[in-house]
């Protein structure tokens, strides 16, 4: 379930909580989490952007999941939790993997 800071704001862990909890299930479980993951970006407006700051169109859902947990390894980085940043880059590097059994997932638009 999702929670809110104080100021109604909610946490991209919170947003990110069924593919963090799917990283050590097979990989049906692992697709299906990228699914309700994407499902709740897209209900909050969250929008995948490219290095310019602009919309990245026709955005997959592993596009979009990747950049959010992109963003989130960078949060733990600079939080120096930095064995939880590389398990965040691991799980992308297996999203990444079955995203390439459907097609290619390009790792520049996660970025």
């Amino acid at each position: 379930m999702m929670t809110g800071d104080d100021d109604g704001r909610i946490r991209l862990s919170d947003v990110l909580e069924p593919v963090l909890n799917a990283a050590e299930q097979d990989d049906e479980e692992l697709d299906r989490a990228v699914g309700l993951v994407a499902e709740a970006l897209a209900a909050l407006g969250a929008l995948l952007v490219g290095p310019t700051g602009d919309p990245v169109p026709g955005a997959s859902d592993e596009m979009a999941v990747l950049g959010a947990l992109n963003t989130y390894g960078q949060i733990l980085v600079r939080g120096g939790r930095l064995e939880e940043a590389l398990m965040v880059t691991e799980l992308m590097d297996r999203i990444r993997a079955l995203g390439a059994e459907d097609g290619p997932v390009p790792e520049g638009g996660t970025e």
